[in-house]
C-alpha cells in the first residue's frame, strides 16, 4: 500500500552496487546491455523532469543523502529518463520500500527480454514423492538484491530522480561537500547549484531489471553446482530426477529434496559459499534449512507433503505417490480441495 515517505524506515544497504551481474549473464544479454541502441533508442529525447518525491520534500532529500552515501545513486546535471519517487509499507512491518516509478522510461525503452525460469505455483506441480516420504526445502533470499546488482555507467542517465540542491544535501542529508564531490557522475563538475539523483543500480520499477535480476540468480544457482535439469520452472520440461531440485525467483533460491534433508542442506552450504565469493549480501533471516514447513512463491510447503496456498486463494496441492514417468501428465500425481 502506498504511504508517505520515511526515510529512515528505508532499507538501505551499507555498500550497494557491489555487484556486477553482466561477465555472469547469457552472451545475448550482455550484448544488448553494453551495445548502444539495445536498451533504449540512440538519440532519444530527454524527458520533462519529474518532482514528485512521496510525500515530504525533506523525507525524500534524507533519503537521497543516505542513498549516496551508500553508493546506490549518483548526481548528475541531467538526464534523458525520469520517473518519481514513491513508498509502499512492508506487510507486517513498520519498514517501507522506495520505488522508482519507471513506467515512462520503461515505456520508452525497447522490449526487454523475458526472464526466464522463473518460479511459480504451478510448477511445483512437478513435486511429488511417496505416502512414507517428505519433501525438504531450503531457502536463500539476497538482501535488497537490485540494490546489490550494478547498472552500466551509461545507462544512468535514464533513471532521473526529482533534482536536489547541494545546499538541501549539506543542510538536511548532512552531507559532507567532499561527499557530494564523490558522488558526483562528472568529477569535473563543481559541487553547485542542483543535480539530478541518477541510479547506479538496476532500479526496481524498470522493465529491464528483472531480466537482469534473475539471470543472474540463475547463473549462481548453475555456479553452486544446481543442474539445469533439476530446475522447476513453468517454460522448461518437469525434472525427471526430483531427488533435488530448486527454483528461482528474482531473489529467492529454493531447494527441494525427496526424502533427504541431508542433501538439501547440503546443497544450500554450496549456494552460501557462491554468494560469498561473489560478494551477494543475503538475508540471513530468511535462511531455512531442511524444512518441512515454508513458504515457497506465495504458497505453504505443510508437514513436506501439502502445498497449501494462502486462505484468499482457496487451494491446496498434495503431494501423491510418484507416477512412474513426472513427465506424463495424464497420470493424477496431484489432487486440490478448497482450503477451509
Amino acid at each position: 500500500v502506498q504511504t508517505s515517505l520515511v526515510a529512515d524506515r528505508i532499507d538501505v544497504l551499507p555498500r550497494a552496487g557491489l555487484v556486477d551481474p553482466c561477465p555472469s549473464l547469457p552472451p545475448c544479454l550482455q550484448s544488448k546491455l553494453s551495445t548502444a541502441g539495445e536498451v533504449f533508442p540512440i538519440d532519444l529525447p530527454a524527458m520533462r523532469p519529474c518532482t514528485g518525491v512521496g510525500g515530504d520534500k525533506f523525507e525524500y532529500v534524507k533519503l537521497i543523502a543516505i542513498q549516496l552515501r551508500a553508493g546506490q545513486l549518483g548526481l548528475s546535471r541531467s538526464a534523458v529518463g525520469y520517473g518519481s519517487i514513491f513508498a509502499v509499507g512492508k506487510r507486517g512491518s513498520t519498514r517501507m520500500r522506495a520505488i522508482w516509478h519507471g513506467a515512462q522510461v520503461s515505456a520508452l525503452a525497447l522490449r526487454p527480454p523475458r526472464p526466464q525460469h522463473l518460479a511459480s505455483p504451478t510448477a511445483l506441480l512437478a513435486l511429488r514423492c511417496g505416502a512414507d516420504e517428505q519433501i525438504f526445502v531450503s531457502k536463500r533470499d539476497a538482501s535488497c538484491w537490485f540494490d546489490q546488482l550494478r547498472l552500466p555507467s551509461h545507462l544512468r542517465q535514464y533513471t532521473g530522480r526529482p533534482r536536489v540542491s547541494v545546499s538541501e544535501l549539506l543542510l538536511i542529508g548532512g552531507l559532507s561537500l567532499e561527499e557530494v564531490q564523490a558522488a558526483l557522475e562528472d568529477p569535473s563538475c563543481k559541487p553547485r547549484g542542483s543535480f539530478t539523483p541518477v541510479s547506479r543500480t538496476w532500479p526496481m520499477g524498470f522493465s529491464w531489471s528483472s531480466a537482469v535480476a534473475q539471470s543472474y540468480l540463475l547463473s549462481l544457482c548453475e555456479k553452486s553446482g544446481l543442474q539445469n535439469s533439476g530446475i522447476l520452472a513453468c517454460d522448461v520440461r518437469s525434472p525427471s530426477d526430483l531427488r533435488l531440485t530448486h527454483a528461482a525467483a528474482t531473489d529467492d533460491i529454493m531447494l527441494f529434496a525427496v526424502g533427504d534433508r541431508l542433501a538439501v542442506c547440503e546443497a544450500a552450504e554450496r549456494v552460501d559459499h557462491t554468494l560469498e565469493a561473489e560478494g551477494v549480501i543475503r538475508n540471513r533471516k530468511k535462511d531455512v534449512d531442511g524444512a518441512t514447513d515454508a513458504a515457497v512463491v506465495g504458497v505453504h510447503l505443510e508437514d513436506g507433503h501439502v502445498l497449501a496456498a494462502p486462505p484468499a486463494r482457496c487451494l491446496c496441492i498434495y503431494f501423491m505417490p510418484s507416477p512412474a514417468c513426472c513427465n506424463d501428465l495424464s497420470l493424477p500425481h496431484v489432487s486440490w480441495r478448497p482450503c477451509l
